[in-house]
C-alpha cells in the first residue's frame, strides 16, 4: 500500500497535487480491484467528516459510504461499459450518519499498469432540497391554477402549449405538443393570431377570444421568459359569455327604450333629484320650440307656467307620493302657452340616486276638437231651429214684399217710391239672411255628384274677379292637378264665394287675394289667402260660431255656413293668421 502511495505521489506532481487538493468538491483515488482509497482531497475529508488516517487504506465498503449497495454496483457497471461516468446521482453516508445527495462522476486511470478509479462527488443535497421545495411550490401553484375558472396557458413560439390548466384542457383537449391551430382543426395559424402578434410586437395584448361558438373569453397575453431565456406567451382568459349576453340584452333593451323614447308622440323628460334635465325627446323639444341643449339650459323654471299654482301642487304631491298627474301649461320659446297633461314618477338607480321621469301629452288638439264639437253642437241646434221656423218667417216676408210692390205702383204712392224701394231692399236683405240661416239646417248629403274643384273655381272666377275690381283689389288663382271628388256644386260655390268675399273685405285697396288648390298627402286642399291684418286671438277660437261678426253690416252666418258645408263634405277648415294676412285651408278627404 505504501508503495502505491508513493506511485500516486509520483503521478501527482506538485502542480497537480495542489489542483487535486484545492478543488472544492470531494475527490478520491481508489484501487479498482479492492476499492481501497489511496488518496482523497481536503474537500472529501471535510464533506464527509473523516480524517486522512481514517480513510487512506480503507475501502468504501468498510467506511459504509454508499447507502445503497445497488447504486454502487450499477455505477461500477456503467463505468465499465463506458469507461467513464458522469453525474450519477447517489446517496452517501457521512461519518456522523448524515445522508447526503451527491452527483457522482468517475473514470479509470492507469498507474504503473494497475487500474485505479478517479472519482469526483458534488454535494447536491441543498440543491435537491430546493428542487423538492420548488417542485412542491410548483405543484401548489398548478393546483391553484387548475382550480381557477379561467384558462391559463404558456405558449411557445411554435404556438404549442408548454403548460395548460384544467380549464384550458377542458376547452381544447389534453396537451399533446401540437400547435394550437392544429388542435382546433386548422392547417395554418389563424389569419389574425394574437399570440403570434405578441411574439412579434412584444407588447401585452387584450382581446376577446371566441371558443367553438359556445363561449367568449376576455383574454390577456403577456410575454415572459423561461429559465433558459426562451420567450413564452402567458395566456390568461376569463369566461365572459354570460356577461356578453347580458350586455347584448342590455343593449337591446336600451335600443328598444331609446326607440320608444325618440319616437314617442308624447314628450318625455328625465331629470335629476335637483331638477337638472338629463334627457329630453324630440316630441318635448317640438312642444316648446327649443333644441335639446336650449331645453337643458332653460330648466324647469323657464319651461313650466308657475303662475296658477298647479305646478307647485304637483311637485308637492311628487315629493309625498313619488308620483303625480295633472294638467299644466308649458311656456313655448316664443312665450305662447301650450296646454299639456303631465304624469310624473320618481325612481332610483342601483347607486341610490333619485331621478324623475315626466311624460307630457299635448292637449292643444284635444281642446280644439272639443271646441269644434261644441261649435258643431251649436250649429246643429241652430240648424234644427232654422229648419223649424225658417219657412214660417220667410212666407210672411214674401207676402209683405208682394204687397209693397203692388202698393208702390199706385199713383197716390208715387212720391213715396223711394221709401217703398228701401223697404223692399231691406226685405230682400232679410230674405238673404234667412236663406243662409236655412242652409244651416239643410242635409244635402244625398245631392253629392262627381265634380272637380278646379272647374268649379274656374266657373266662379269671372264673378270673383268682378268683385275684386270693384273694390280696387286683385285676385289670382293657382291650381295644381287634383282628382275629381263627390261634391255638392251649389254648396261649394257658396263656400268659395263666402271665403273669397271675406278675404276681399279684410284687405285695403291694392291687396291681392290668392286662391290655390293642391294635394297634401291623400287630401285635396283649397287655400284662400288674403293680405289683411289678421284675425284677433279672441275671435280666432270662436270662428264658425253663428252670428259672430266683426263687420258693421255682417250677419255672422257666412263662416258658420262654410264650416257647416265643410262638415257635410267630410272636410275640415284650418286657419293660419298673422299681421300680414290670413289663410283658410279647406281639406277634403278623398272618397274611398
Amino acid at each position: 500500500m505504501i508503495s502505491k502511495l508513493k506511485d500516486c505521489d509520483t503521478l501527482l506532481s506538485e502542480f497537480w497535487y495542489k489542483v487535486f487538493n484545492v478543488i472544492p468538491h470531494p475527490m478520491a483515488i481508489s484501487v479498482y480491484s479492492t476499492g481501497h482509497y489511496i488518496k482523497v482531497n481536503e474537500s472529501f475529508l471535510t464533506t464527509f467528516g473523516y480524517s486522512e488516517e481514517e480513510v487512506i487504506g480503507k475501502s468504501f465498503s468498510s467506511l459504509r459510504l454508499w447507502v445503497n449497495e445497488e447504486d454502487r454496483e450499477k455505477a461500477i457497471k456503467l463505468l465499465l461499459d463506458a469507461g467513464r461516468l458522469r453525474d450519477y446521482e447517489v446517496l452517501i453516508r457521512t461519518k456522523s450518519e448524515e445522508i447526503k445527495v451527491c452527483s457522482f462522476s468517475a473514470e479509470f486511470i492507469d498507474i504503473n499498469g494497475e487500474k485505479y478509479v478517479l472519482s469526483h462527488l458534488t454535494d447536491i443535497t441543498e440543491r435537491k432540497k430546493m428542487e423538492e421545495n420548488l417542485k412542491k411550490e410548483q405543484q401548489r401553484i398548478f393546483s391553484v391554477l387548475d382550480e381557477l375558472p379561467g384558462i391559463v396557458a404558456l405558449m411557445s413560439e411554435d404556438l404549442a402549449p408548454k403548460y395548460a390548466n384544467k380549464a384550458f384542457k377542458a376547452l381544447f383537449g389534453e396537451d399533446d405538443g401540437r400547435p394550437c391551430y392544429e388542435v382546433i382543426g386548422k392547417k395554418e395559424p389563424c389569419e389574425v393570431c394574437y399570440t403570434k402578434l405578441l411574439f412579434e410586437k412584444k407588447q401585452p395584448i387584450n382581446w376577446e377570444m371566441p371558443v367553438k361558438d359556445i363561449a367568449i373569453y376576455d383574454t390577456y397575453e403577456k410575454l415572459i421568459y423561461d429559465v433558459d431565456g426562451s420567450p413564452l406567451a402567458l395566456k390568461v382568459g376569463i369566461d365572459i359569455t354570460k356577461r356578453k349576453k347580458a350586455e347584448q340584452e342590455l343593449l337591446y333593451s336600451e335600443e328598444k327604450y331609446r326607440t320608444f323614447f325618440e319616437n314617442s308622440m308624447d314628450g318625455i323628460l328625465l331629470a335629476k333629484e335637483d331638477g337638472t334635465f338629463i334627457a329630453a325627446n324630440q316630441a318635448l323639444c317640438q312642444m316648446v320650440g327649443m333644441s335639446e341643449e336650449e331645453l337643458y339650459q332653460a330648466g324647469k323654471e323657464r319651461i313650466f307656467d308657475w303662475s296658477d299654482g298647479t305646478m307647485q301642487e304637483l311637485e308637492l304631491a311628487l315629493q309625498k307620493k313619488g308620483k303625480a298627474r295633472g294638467e299644466v301649461k308649458l311656456i313655448h320659446k316664443e312665450l305662447s302657452k301650450v296646454p299639456v297633461e303631465v304624469s310624473m314618477q320618481t325612481f332610483s338607480r342601483s347607486n341610490g340616486e333619485l331621478y324623475t321621469s315626466v311624460i307630457f301629452r299635448d292637449l292643444s288638439e284635444k281642446i280644439k276638437i272639443n271646441q269644434e264639437l261644441s261649435r258643431l253642437d251649436r250649429l246643429n241646434i241652430i240648424g234644427q231651429i232654422a229648419a223649424g221656423i225658417g219657412h214660417e218667417v220667410r212666407n210672411p216676408l214674401t207676402t209683405i214684399r208682394g204687397f209693397l210692390q203692388i202698393l208702390g205702383k199706385k199713383p197716390k204712392y208715387i212720391e213715396d217710391k223711394e221709401y217703398f224701394d228701401l223697404m223692399i231692399e231691406e226685405l230682400d236683405r232679410t230674405n238673404n239672411i234667412l236663406s243662409e240661416f236655412l242652409s244651416l239646417g239643410k242635409d244635402s248629403s244625398n245631392s253629392l255628384e262627381v265634380h272637380n274643384l278646379n272647374k268649379i273655381i274656374q266657373d266662379l272666377y269671372p264673378l270673383l274677379q268682378a268683385d275684386a275690381l270693384n273694390s280696387g283689389k286683385d285676385i289670382i288663382v293657382e291650381q295644381q292637378t287634383i282628382p275629381d271628388m263627390e261634391l255638392n256644386r251649389k254648396e261649394i260655390h257658396q263656400l268659395i264665394l263666402n271665403l273669397a268675399r271675406n278675404g276681399l273685405e279684410a284687405m285695403s285697396a291694392g291687396g291681392t287675394l290668392s286662391i290655390q288648390t293642391f294635394m297634401e298627402g291623400e287630401q285635396v286642399v283649397l287655400a284662400v289667402c288674403d293680405e289683411g291684418v289678421g284675425i284677433a286671438a279672441d275671435i280666432l277660437d270662436k270662428l264658425g260660431t253663428p252670428f259672430l261678426t266683426t263687420k258693421a253690416d255682417g250677419t255672422g252666418l257666412g263662416l258658420a255656413t262654410c264650416y257647416n258645408i265643410a262638415a257635410r263634405h267630410n272636410a275640415s277648415i284650418k286657419v293660419e293668421t298673422g299681421p300680414k294676412g290670413t289663410t283658410f285651408f279647406v281639406k277634403f278627404k278623398r272618397n274611398e
